[in-house]
């Protein structure tokens, strides 16, 4: 059966909750670096370069330019480190913030006042992203359930629609009538009844 294109289709869908299960996959792993840096990094003062602060509304992230002076000597720059637009707020008018260091983590360098509240809001993004995963997920399943069971719908015919099939052929009035009996025949005649 050659496949129609709401058979592609369907089968296309399936990239939804796939993208949804890695967004969902992606924030529980952004709330891990987050508390472990929170739990295990030292505590530095960082100077702000720069806060790049959209005022879009559709805009959700805004970004933040550190430059973070070590204990060793050494200078940690972050450059465009994400920051939730709802939390930009709380250090835009700040020259210096608080940070939390941890070398070598996936989130080196994170901001000690907003941090808590950036793991928390991660972890709720996780949880809708896997809800949305289900959900669409369950509908992606029980659609291409459907187009395998009774095929595409656009394909079979509609029971209003006229049919395509030829007419049966027609019969001849000759021999659609009931055969007369002739005068001759063998049954009994109406004067042989009367008699």
């Amino acid at each position: 059966m050659t496949p129609t294109s709401i058979l592609v289709l369907a089968r296309l869908a399936w990239l939804a909750p796939a993208l949804l299960l890695f967004l969902s996959i992606n924030q529980v792993l952004v709330t891990q670096d987050l508390r472990h840096t929170l739990r295990e990094g030292t505590p530095a003062t960082a100077e702000i370069t720069e806060v790049d602060i959209s005022g879009r509304s559709d805009v959700t992230g805004d970004f933040i330019n550190l430059r973070v002076p070590l204990a060793d000597g050494t200078v940690l720059v972050k450059e465009r480190m994400p920051l939730p637009h709802s939390l930009a707020p709380l250090v835009v008018e700040q020259t210096e913030v608080a940070v939390l260091v941890a070398p070598g983590a996936a989130l080196d360098v994170v901001i000690q006042d907003i941090a808590e509240t950036q793991w928390r809001i991660a972890l709720i993004q996780a949880f809708m992203s896997f809800g949305a995963f289900m959900m669409v997920g369950l509908g992606v399943l029980a659609w291409n359930r459907y187009l395998a069971r009774h095929g595409d719908p656009a394909q079979r015919p509609h029971p209003d629609a006229p049919s395509n099939d030829p007419p049966p052929p027609a019969q001849d009035h000759a021999e659609a009538r009931a055969p007369e009996r002739d005068a001759g025949s063998s049954g009994p005649s109406e004067t042989e009844v009367t008699a």
